[in-house]
Parts: structure tokens; C-alpha cells; sequence
């Protein structure tokens, strides 16, 4: 039993590590990845807790547990998903006016701007 507790803190360990080190591109994928993972590490503890000789088990508490680090693993995906396409479906508008990068374009608007304020 030791020992899974420690591999299982060591993996936590490394995926700390590894998402600080090379985070994804859009930072809620990668608080995404590290609930995701960690739910799922807690979720095989719990069924890792259940198996075995002992026959004095508290298995409903283990249920308990199990089904409230699955809710957070459903919950994690729904919102994320949620945000997602909320942030992809919105319109955003960078700049209030766009200077053409083509240099003909750019100097007609830039004289335009000239005589507009003078």
C-alpha cells in the first residue's frame, strides 16, 4: 500500500513539474489537464484502497469518495468545454481601426488621417 502512495506522489510530482515546464498554450487547458489527472490519480487511490486482503473495509465512504472525485471530473470537462466554445464564439475586436499593412494602402490612409487632423 506504501508503495502506491508514493508512486502515486511522485506522478502528482512529475505532472506539477511538467505543466509548470511546458504549460499548454491556452492556460485552461492546462488547469484543465492537472484536475483531470489528479481526479483520475485519486480515483484508482480509491479503488486501490478497496482491494485487498482486510475484510473490514469501509466501503461506502470509498463509494462516497469515488463519486465525488468522478462529479469533479465531469463538472472539470463540462466547464471547460463550456468555456471553450463561449470564448470561441465571441467576437472580439482587437483594435479600434485597422491600418492596411499593404504600404500603397497604408499611405492613403495615413495622408487621410493627416489632412483629417489638420
Amino acid at each position: 500500500r506504501v508503495q502506491v502512495v508514493v508512486v502515486g506522489v511522485l506522478i502528482m510530482v512529475f505532472l506539477n513539474l511538467q505543466l509548470t515546464c511546458q504549460p499548454w498554450r491556452v492556460p485552461l487547458a492546462n488547469r484543465a489537464d492537472g484536475v483531470l489527472a489528479i481526479a483520475l490519480g485519486s480515483m484508482l487511490f480509491c479503488v486501490q484502497a478497496d482491494v485487498g486482503p482486510d475484510s473490514e473495509r469501509d466501503t461506502n465512504m470509498l463509494g462516497i469518495a469515488a463519486s465525488l472525485i468522478f462529479a469533479c471530473l465531469v463538472a472539470t470537462i463540462i466547464g471547460a468545454s463550456a468555456y471553450a466554445i463561449r470564448a470561441r464564439c465571441m467576437i472580439k475586436k482587437r483594435f479600434h481601426s485597422f491600418v492596411s499593412h499593404v504600404k500603397a494602402e497604408a499611405s492613403a490612409q495615413a495622408r487621410f488621417f493627416q489632412i483629417s487632423i489638420q
